[in-house]
Protein backbone atom coordinates (compact mmCIF):
# COMPACT_ATOMS: atom_id res chain seq x y z
CA UNK A 1 0.00 0.00 0.00
CA UNK A 2 1.47 3.29 -0.95
CA UNK A 3 2.11 6.33 1.86
CA UNK A 4 -1.20 8.31 2.31
CA UNK A 5 0.89 11.52 2.23
CA UNK A 6 0.91 13.15 -1.76
CA UNK A 7 4.49 14.04 -1.20
CA UNK A 8 6.71 13.36 2.00
CA UNK A 9 5.13 10.98 4.08
CA UNK A 10 6.08 13.13 7.97
CA UNK A 11 6.02 9.81 10.21
CA UNK A 12 9.18 8.94 7.69
CA UNK A 13 11.28 11.56 9.83
CA UNK A 14 11.37 9.31 12.76
CA UNK A 15 14.83 8.26 14.02
CA UNK A 16 13.07 4.48 13.29
CA UNK A 17 13.13 4.86 9.79
CA UNK A 18 15.25 7.43 8.63
CA UNK A 19 18.08 5.89 8.80
CA UNK A 20 16.83 3.24 5.93
CA UNK A 21 15.03 5.81 4.44
CA UNK A 22 18.42 7.80 3.62
CA UNK A 23 20.17 4.88 2.02
CA UNK A 24 17.20 4.11 0.08
CA UNK A 25 17.02 7.38 -0.98
CA UNK A 26 20.46 7.34 -2.30
CA UNK A 27 20.37 4.58 -4.15
CA UNK A 28 17.11 5.12 -5.79
CA UNK A 29 18.52 8.64 -6.80
CA UNK A 30 21.51 7.24 -8.27
CA UNK A 31 19.37 4.72 -10.08
CA UNK A 32 17.02 7.24 -11.67
CA UNK A 33 19.99 9.07 -12.59
CA UNK A 34 22.67 6.82 -14.69
CA UNK A 35 20.55 5.73 -17.88
CA UNK A 36 20.34 9.87 -18.55
CA UNK A 37 23.96 10.36 -17.68
CA UNK A 38 25.67 7.62 -19.60
CA UNK A 39 28.29 7.14 -21.41
CA UNK A 40 29.37 10.75 -20.29
CA UNK A 41 29.14 10.94 -17.02
CA UNK A 42 28.48 8.35 -14.45
CA UNK A 43 26.74 8.88 -10.95
CA UNK A 44 28.08 6.46 -7.74
CA UNK A 45 27.53 6.23 -4.44
CA UNK A 46 30.31 7.67 -2.03
CA UNK A 47 30.87 7.25 2.12
CA UNK A 48 31.58 9.94 4.55
CA UNK A 49 32.49 9.31 8.00
CA UNK A 50 30.40 11.29 10.63
CA UNK A 51 32.00 12.63 14.21
CA UNK A 52 28.71 13.00 16.64
CA UNK A 53 28.22 12.98 20.15
CA UNK A 54 29.13 10.11 21.96
CA UNK A 55 25.12 9.80 23.57
CA UNK A 56 24.43 8.08 20.10
CA UNK A 57 23.63 4.64 19.93
CA UNK A 58 26.65 2.37 19.68
CA UNK A 59 27.57 0.37 16.34
CA UNK A 60 30.43 -1.82 15.02
CA UNK A 61 32.93 0.48 13.60
CA UNK A 62 36.69 1.35 14.30
CA UNK A 63 36.96 -1.96 17.54
CA UNK A 64 39.36 -2.68 19.92
CA UNK A 65 40.39 -6.05 20.60
CA UNK A 66 41.71 -8.03 23.73
CA UNK A 67 41.90 -11.43 24.52
CA UNK A 68 40.66 -13.16 27.89
CA UNK A 69 43.21 -14.72 29.90
CA UNK A 70 41.62 -17.43 31.16
CA UNK A 71 42.98 -20.48 28.29
CA UNK A 72 42.36 -24.05 29.54
CA UNK A 73 45.82 -25.20 29.62
CA UNK A 74 46.04 -27.77 27.28
CA UNK A 75 49.38 -29.39 25.50
CA UNK A 76 49.65 -30.47 21.95
CA UNK A 77 50.21 -33.97 23.02
CA UNK A 78 47.11 -33.99 25.31
CA UNK A 79 45.15 -32.31 22.91
CA UNK A 80 45.77 -35.34 20.46
CA UNK A 81 45.11 -38.20 23.04
CA UNK A 82 41.33 -36.08 24.02
CA UNK A 83 40.60 -36.85 19.98
CA UNK A 84 38.55 -39.75 20.44
CA UNK A 85 37.03 -38.69 23.95
CA UNK A 86 33.37 -37.24 24.41
CA UNK A 87 33.01 -33.92 23.31
CA UNK A 88 31.35 -32.75 25.90
CA UNK A 89 34.81 -33.32 27.66
CA UNK A 90 36.35 -30.43 25.80
CA UNK A 91 37.30 -26.99 27.33
CA UNK A 92 34.99 -24.48 25.97
CA UNK A 93 36.32 -21.73 23.62
CA UNK A 94 37.28 -18.81 25.23
CA UNK A 95 36.07 -15.24 22.90
CA UNK A 96 37.62 -12.32 21.40
CA UNK A 97 36.08 -9.59 23.01
CA UNK A 98 35.32 -6.44 20.80
CA UNK A 99 34.57 -2.96 21.85
CA UNK A 100 31.93 -1.48 19.58
CA UNK A 101 32.86 2.41 18.40
CA UNK A 102 30.21 5.10 19.44
CA UNK A 103 30.85 6.16 15.50
CA UNK A 104 27.86 5.15 13.39
CA UNK A 105 28.37 4.29 9.67
CA UNK A 106 29.19 6.67 7.30
CA UNK A 107 26.87 8.87 5.45
CA UNK A 108 26.37 7.97 1.76
CA UNK A 109 25.96 10.86 -0.83
CA UNK A 110 25.57 10.86 -4.89
CA UNK A 111 28.74 11.62 -6.48
CA UNK A 112 28.45 12.52 -10.42
CA UNK A 113 31.56 12.28 -12.05
CA UNK A 114 33.09 12.72 -15.87
CA UNK A 115 33.80 9.07 -17.23
CA UNK A 116 36.54 10.26 -18.89
CA UNK A 117 38.67 12.03 -16.25
CA UNK A 118 37.12 10.68 -13.12
CA UNK A 119 36.61 14.09 -12.37
CA UNK A 120 33.73 14.88 -9.37
CA UNK A 121 30.95 17.46 -11.14
CA UNK A 122 27.98 17.13 -9.08
CA UNK A 123 27.78 16.28 -5.37
CA UNK A 124 24.01 15.45 -4.33
CA UNK A 125 23.21 15.38 0.01
CA UNK A 126 20.26 13.94 1.28
CA UNK A 127 20.61 15.75 4.65
CA UNK A 128 20.57 14.04 7.63
CA UNK A 129 19.90 14.29 11.32
CA UNK A 130 24.11 14.70 12.32
CA UNK A 131 23.99 17.81 8.95
CA UNK A 132 21.12 19.65 10.65
CA UNK A 133 21.87 19.43 15.00
CA UNK A 134 24.15 21.70 15.86
CA UNK A 135 27.08 19.22 16.90
CA UNK A 136 30.30 18.20 15.41
CA UNK A 137 28.07 16.51 12.95
CA UNK A 138 26.81 19.81 11.69
CA UNK A 139 30.69 21.56 11.79
CA UNK A 140 31.62 18.63 9.84
CA UNK A 141 28.94 18.68 6.99
CA UNK A 142 29.56 22.94 6.80
CA UNK A 143 33.13 22.39 6.78
CA UNK A 144 32.41 19.61 3.32
CA UNK A 145 29.83 22.69 1.78
CA UNK A 146 32.02 25.26 2.20
CA UNK A 147 35.11 23.33 0.15
CA UNK A 148 32.22 22.22 -2.37
CA UNK A 149 31.35 25.97 -2.69
CA UNK A 150 34.81 26.81 -3.35
CA UNK A 151 35.22 24.73 -6.19
CA UNK A 152 33.50 23.88 -9.41
CA UNK A 153 31.79 21.21 -8.47
CA UNK A 154 27.86 21.70 -8.26
CA UNK A 155 26.24 20.96 -5.29
CA UNK A 156 22.47 19.77 -4.67
CA UNK A 157 20.80 19.93 -0.79
CA UNK A 158 17.70 17.40 0.03
CA UNK A 159 16.09 18.46 3.31
CA UNK A 160 13.34 15.71 3.75
CA UNK A 161 13.93 16.48 7.42
CA UNK A 162 11.56 19.70 9.28
CA UNK A 163 13.13 19.58 11.97
CA UNK A 164 16.93 20.86 12.77
CA UNK A 165 19.37 23.44 11.20
CA UNK A 166 19.19 24.43 7.57
CA UNK A 167 22.55 24.78 6.43
CA UNK A 168 21.44 26.29 3.04
CA UNK A 169 20.19 29.62 2.39
CA UNK A 170 16.46 30.19 2.73
CA UNK A 171 13.52 31.96 0.61
CA UNK A 172 12.64 35.28 3.11
CA UNK A 173 9.48 35.13 5.06
CA UNK A 174 8.78 31.88 4.22
CA UNK A 175 7.07 30.16 6.74
CA UNK A 176 7.48 26.36 8.31
CA UNK A 177 4.15 25.04 6.26
CA UNK A 178 5.51 26.37 2.78
CA UNK A 179 8.86 25.75 3.49
CA UNK A 180 8.66 22.37 5.69
CA UNK A 181 10.75 20.37 3.45
CA UNK A 182 13.49 22.31 0.97
CA UNK A 183 15.63 21.13 -1.89
CA UNK A 184 18.80 23.46 -2.48
CA UNK A 185 20.91 23.72 -5.80
CA UNK A 186 24.43 25.53 -6.20
CA UNK A 187 25.05 25.89 -9.62
CA UNK A 188 29.40 26.22 -9.78
CA UNK A 189 29.08 28.47 -12.75
CA UNK A 190 26.81 30.52 -10.73
CA UNK A 191 27.41 30.96 -7.08
CA UNK A 192 25.67 33.92 -6.35
CA UNK A 193 22.14 31.98 -7.17
CA UNK A 194 21.03 29.49 -5.01
CA UNK A 195 17.96 27.82 -6.49
CA UNK A 196 15.40 26.32 -3.93
CA UNK A 197 12.56 24.28 -4.06
CA UNK A 198 10.40 24.97 -1.38
CA UNK A 199 7.45 22.14 -0.57
CA UNK A 200 4.78 21.95 1.69
CA UNK A 201 3.60 19.09 3.76
CA UNK A 202 0.37 19.00 1.16
CA UNK A 203 2.74 18.73 -1.52
CA UNK A 204 4.03 16.07 -4.16
CA UNK A 205 7.97 15.63 -4.14
CA UNK A 206 9.33 18.11 -7.21
CA UNK A 207 10.71 16.88 -10.57
CA UNK A 208 13.47 19.14 -11.34
CA UNK A 209 17.06 19.28 -12.62
CA UNK A 210 20.77 18.45 -11.46
CA UNK A 211 23.18 20.42 -12.93
CA UNK A 212 26.23 19.17 -14.67
CA UNK A 213 28.99 20.77 -16.32
CA UNK A 214 28.14 23.41 -18.96
CA UNK A 215 26.89 23.36 -21.85
CA UNK A 216 25.59 20.22 -21.13
CA UNK A 217 22.21 20.68 -20.04
CA UNK A 218 20.27 19.64 -16.61
CA UNK A 219 19.20 15.57 -16.00
CA UNK A 220 15.94 15.62 -14.51
CA UNK A 221 15.26 13.67 -11.39
CA UNK A 222 11.87 12.88 -9.78
CA UNK A 223 12.63 12.92 -6.38
CA UNK A 224 8.54 12.18 -5.43
CA UNK A 225 8.90 8.61 -7.66
CA UNK A 226 12.40 7.39 -5.74
CA UNK A 227 10.43 8.46 -2.48
CA UNK A 228 7.58 6.04 -3.72
CA UNK A 229 10.22 2.80 -4.43
CA UNK A 230 11.51 3.24 -0.65
CA UNK A 231 8.51 3.60 0.47
CA UNK A 232 7.17 -0.09 -0.92
CA UNK A 233 10.12 -1.81 -0.96
CA UNK A 234 10.58 -0.67 3.35
CA UNK A 235 7.47 -1.73 3.57
CA UNK A 236 6.91 0.99 6.17
CA UNK A 237 2.69 0.61 6.56
CA UNK A 238 3.65 -2.29 7.97
CA UNK A 239 5.65 -0.86 10.42
CA UNK A 240 4.08 2.69 11.06
CA UNK A 241 1.46 3.23 13.42
CA UNK A 242 -0.88 5.66 11.91
CA UNK A 243 -2.64 5.91 14.50
CA UNK A 244 -1.27 8.00 16.27
CA UNK A 245 0.59 11.60 15.39
CA UNK A 246 3.83 11.51 13.97
CA UNK A 247 6.79 12.68 16.23
CA UNK A 248 7.32 16.20 14.66
CA UNK A 249 5.82 19.53 15.42
CA UNK A 250 3.24 20.33 13.37
CA UNK A 251 1.14 23.48 12.85
CA UNK A 252 -3.06 23.15 13.50
CA UNK A 253 -3.72 23.18 10.02
CA UNK A 254 -1.24 20.30 9.67
CA UNK A 255 -2.44 18.54 12.18
CA UNK A 256 -6.04 18.36 10.19
CA UNK A 257 -4.40 17.61 6.86
CA UNK A 258 -2.36 14.60 8.55
CA UNK A 259 -5.62 13.57 10.34
CA UNK A 260 -7.71 13.33 7.16
CA UNK A 261 -5.22 11.58 5.58
CA UNK A 262 -5.09 9.16 8.14
CA UNK A 263 -8.79 8.64 7.91
CA UNK A 264 -8.46 8.11 4.79
CA UNK A 265 -6.27 5.77 5.00
CA UNK A 266 -8.15 3.62 7.89
CA UNK A 267 -11.51 3.52 5.55
CA UNK A 268 -9.23 2.12 3.08
CA UNK A 269 -7.66 -0.78 4.98
CA UNK A 270 -10.87 -1.41 6.26
CA UNK A 271 -12.15 -2.22 2.68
Amino acid sequence: MPSPFPGMDPYLESAAYWRDVHACLITHIRAALQPLLRPTYNARVEERLSIVPTDRAVYADVSIHKRKVEEASVTYAESAESEVANAADRPLAQPWIVSLSETPPPETYVEIIRADSREVVTVIEVLSPTNKTASSGFEEYARKRRELLGSQVNLVEIDLLSQGIRPFPQLPDCDSVRCRYMIGVSRASSRDQYELYPIALNEMLPRFGIPLRAPDANVPLDLQIALNRCYDEGAYDDLIDYTQMPGVALTEAERVFVGQRIQLLLRERDG
